[in-house]
């Protein structure tokens, strides 16, 4: 079904929307704030740490400004419609002015994008800044930012001409968003994710079969699990936003739009957060007071697998 012919969300449905956008978004200024403490400061106190990774905090906290976007939007748009009812329009008439869903895209994707680096980046450190283990992902990326190309040229164009292109014959939703470029970006991170997860679970479990330490078969098995979890939150949440935009409601697909950018950014936190707590269990039994960095994965090349790792976190 063509975009055009998707009904809105209706009133109701509105302030739905706001709570959830909200809920999420508290839930990830949280989840940030707690992030920000383990890239900040030392793991015993609050001084600050002599060498604080740059890259992840920068763009940890960059993630910050389409994630609020994305989310006040939502509530704005909700908000709007009410405005608009009470001065006696009937309900579901509110049309959004054209800059809104091509702003909301636009954040959404940024956001994606963002998360994405971490991921790579992580991905390289783990592997010694092995260049050969991060080729494929980077092309998935830069497939992911040629589809956002593609959604804002669609949407702007669109503005301009109303019967362009595959506004009239697309078969996915196309209200919210082109989904004809949002789809294809949705599948290629998705790639991207199980691609590095799979390779980060891959190298850690070989470090951990090499192991004979039982410290650092621990630490190991943690940093597995946080990246399960991590992984399973974030691919269950995007399969779920690329499948709705195959059906003919736009109301699950703001749901699912609050409820995916905001998992992106608390995704990201959580590895942060997990990886912190789990290297300071180690520390405080880590008797010789050798201090894990990352996931280095290389006591010797186990401890230092693991501390590359949480360098890259």
């Amino acid at each position: 079904m063509a975009g055009s012919d998707l009904t809105a969300f209706t009133l109701a449905q509105g302030p739905e929307i706001s709570f959830i956008a909200g809920m999420f978004l508290g839930i990830y200024f949280i989840s940030l704030a707690f992030a920000n403490r383990w890239l900040l400061f030392t793991d015993d106190g609050w001084n600050l740490k002599r060498n604080i990774q740059w890259f992840t905090f920068i763009i940890t906290n960059a993630i910050a400004i389409p994630v609020s976007i994305n989310q006040v939007m939502k509530v704005r748009i909700s908000v709007a419609d009410a405005q608009f009812v009470e001065q006696g329009h009937p309900p579901g008439e509110y049309v959004e002015s054209h800059w809104m869903p091509i702003l909301q895209c636009g954040v959404t994707i940024v956001a994606i994008l963002l998360a994405d680096i971490v991921l790579i980046y992580r991905l390289w450190m783990t592997f010694m800044k092995r260049w050969k283990f991060v080729w494929f992902p980077t092309i998935l990326w830069f497939g992911c930012l040629s589809c956002m190309v593609l959604q804002l040229f669609l949407m702007i164009e669109n503005v301009h001409n109303p019967d362009f292109g595959p506004y009239k014959w697309a078969t996915v939703n196309m209200v919210v968003g082109p989904g004809i470029a949002l789809i294809p970006l949705l599948g290629l991170s998705i790639v991207l994710n199980v691609y590095c997860s799979g390779l980060l679970i891959r190298r850690i479990w070989k470090s951990l079969q090499e192991s004979g330490n039982s410290s650092s078969k621990t630490q190991l098995q943690l940093l597995i699990r946080v990246l399960l979890e991590s992984g399973i939150l974030y691919l269950s949440t995007s399969i779920v936003h690329f499948g709705i935009w195959f059906g003919y409601d736009n109301y699950p697909i703001h749901v699912m739009g609050s409820i995916h950018t905001a998992v992106i950014g608390i995704v990201n936190n959580l590895i942060i957060i997990r990886v912190g707590q789990t290297r300071l269990k180690r520390e405080e039994h880590h008797t010789n007071n050798q201090k894990l960095t990352t996931i280095m994965f290389v006591e010797d090349e186990t401890t230092s697998m693991s501390s590359t790792y949480q360098r890259s976190v």
